[in-house]
C-alpha cells in the first residue's frame, strides 16, 4: 500500500506539472508582450489556484497533535455536566448563608379593657417576633457545610471519572496508532517480498508458492491496516464527544511509552469516590444533631408601647414566652430515631465501598504484574528474536 501510493502519487504530480504548471509557467516567461503584466498576474493567480487548495486541503485533513495533559484540561473546560456540578457547588455554598432564618416580625394592634364605663379601652401597637432555640441555627449550619463539601467531593469524582474515561480512549488512540506504524513498516516489507517473489516466479528461479504466500500475506496486511484505521476512526470520534469538540485529534507521534507505577504510591483513601461516601455519613450525624435540637424549646417574645400613637402618659410592656413539645414530644423522637437509622445506613453504604475500592485495586494490581510480565519478556528476549528474525 506504501509503494503504491507514492507512485500514484508522482504521476498524478507529474502529470499536473507537465500538462499545467510547465506550461503556464512557460507563458509567464516567455510571451509577456502578449498578456503585458495584467496577462502575467492572471498566470500567476492561476498557478497559485491549482497548488494552493491542494496543498491546503492536505493540512486540513490532518488531525491535530495533542498531549494527554492538554486533552484533559480540554475535557474539563468542555464537559457540561461538570459545568452543571460547579453551578450546584456555587448553590451550595450560598446557600450556607442561610442557616440563620428567623420568622416574619409580626406588627400587631390590640385594643383591651373595654368595659362598659369606658368603651375606649387600651389601644396597644407593638411587635412580635418568634426564634428557635439559638442552637438550631448553628446545627442546621453544619448541615448545609457538609452537603457544600458533598457537591465538591462529586464535582472531584466527575473530574476522575471523565479522567480515567480520557485515559481508555487516549491511550487507546495511541495504542492503535503505534500499531499502524509496525503495520505499516511490515506491509512494506511484504510489499517488496512480494515484488521478489512474483520476479523470480518470472525468471523460472521458483515455481510460484512463494509469491503466492507473499501476496495472500501481503493482502491480509492491507486487511489489518484498514480495520486498524477503522478502529482509530472509532477513539477518535470517542475523543472528540470527551472533548466536546467537532475537530480531530490524535496523540503524540512517537512510540508508546510504558507507565512506572510503584505499588506503594497506590492508595485509595483518598479517592474522591470513598470522600463523598464519607460526606454522606458526615450529613447523617449533621442531621441527627438537627433532628436532637428540635426537641429544644422555641422563643417568642413581644413589646408594645402606647407612644407610638402619641399618648402623653402611655403604657408600655413585653412578654417573653417559651415553647415546649410536649403534645408532639412522639413526632419528634420518631425524627431523632429516622436520623439515627439514616446515618447508620450511610456507614454501611461506606463500609461497602471501601471493600469494593479495596478489590478493585488488587485486581487492578494483579492485571499489572500480569501484563508487566508479557512487557519483560518483549523487551529482554521477544524484540531481540524480532532482530534477528
Amino acid at each position: 500500500k506504501p509503494l503504491a501510493t507514492v507512485v500514484i502519487g508522482g504521476l498524478v504530480t507529474a502529470t499536473l506539472l507537465t500538462l499545467l504548471v510547465l506550461p503556464l509557467l512557460y507563458i509567464l516567461f516567455h510571451k509577456k508582450e502578449r498578456g503585458g503584466k495584467r496577462g502575467s498576474r492572471i498566470i500567476a493567480a492561476g498557478i497559485l489556484c491549482l497548488i494552493t487548495p491542494a496543498s491546503f486541503a492536505q493540512r486540513s485533513d490532518e488531525p491535530i497533535r495533542i498531549s494527554f495533559e492538554e486533552a484533559y484540561t480540554k475535557a474539563l473546560a468542555g464537559n457540561l455536566e461538570l459545568k452543571g456540578q460547579d453551578i450546584a457547588l456555587q448553590r451550595s455554598r450560598v446557600l450556607t448563608g442561610t442557616s440563620f432564618s428567623l420568622p416574619k416580625t409580626g406588627l400587631f394592634f390590640e385594643n383591651e379593657d373595654l368595659r362598659p364605663s369606658d368603651g375606649r379601652g387600651i389601644l396597644k401597637i407593638g411587635l412580635t417576633q418568634s426564634m428557635e432555640w439559638p442552637g438550631i441555627y448553628s446545627a442546621r449550619k453544619a448541615v448545609l457545610q457538609e452537603e457544600a463539601k458533598a457537591k465538591a467531593y462529586s464535582r472531584q469524582a466527575k473530574a476522575l471519572e471523565i479522567r480515567q474515561q480520557l485515559q481508555s480512549v487516549y491511550y487507546t488512540l495511541w495504542y492503535y496508532q503505534s500499531k499502524k506504524q509496525l503495520w505499516t513498516q511490515l506491509d512494506s516489507i511484504y510489499t517488496a517480498l512480494t515484488a521478489t517473489a512474483v520476479l523470480r516466479v518470472k525468471t523460472g528461479e521458483s515455481a510460484g508458492l512463494d509469491s503466492i504466500a507473499a501476496i495472500a500475506k501481503s493482502a491480509e496486511i492491507g486487511v489489518q491496516l484498514q480495520m486498524l484505521q477503522k478502529e482509530i476512526e472509532m477513539q477518535q470520534s470517542l475523543l472528540k464527544t470527551l472533548l466536546n469538540t467537532d475537530s480531530s485529534y490524535l496523540p503524540a507521534n512517537i512510540p508508546l511509552r510504558k507507565a512506572s507505577l510503584a505499588s506503594e504510591e497506590i492508595s485509595w483513601i483518598e479517592h474522591p469516590a470513598l470522600q463523598l461516601q464519607q460526606q454522606t455519613v458526615a450529613i447523617a450525624e449533621a442531621e441527627l444533631k438537627v433532628a436532637r435540637r428540635g426537641m429544644l424549646p422555641d422563643l417568642s417574645g413581644r413589646f408594645f408601647s402606647q407612644r407610638l400613637y402619641g399618648l402623653g402618659d402611655p403604657f408600655s410592656g413585653f412578654s417573653v414566652s417559651i415553647g415546649i413539645p410536649l403534645a408532639g414530644i412522639s413526632n419528634y423522637k420518631a425524627k431523632i430515631k429516622a436520623a439515627g437509622l439514616e446515618k447508620d445506613y450511610r456507614q454501611t453504604l461506606l463500609r461497602q465501598e471501601q471493600n469494593n475500592l479495596n478489590a478493585a485495586l488488587q485486581q487492578a494490581l494483579n492485571n499489572r504484574d500480569k501484563e508487566l510480565q508479557l512487557l519483560n519478556y518483549y523487551e529482554k528476549q521477544g524484540l531481540e528474536y524480532a532482530k534477528a528474525m
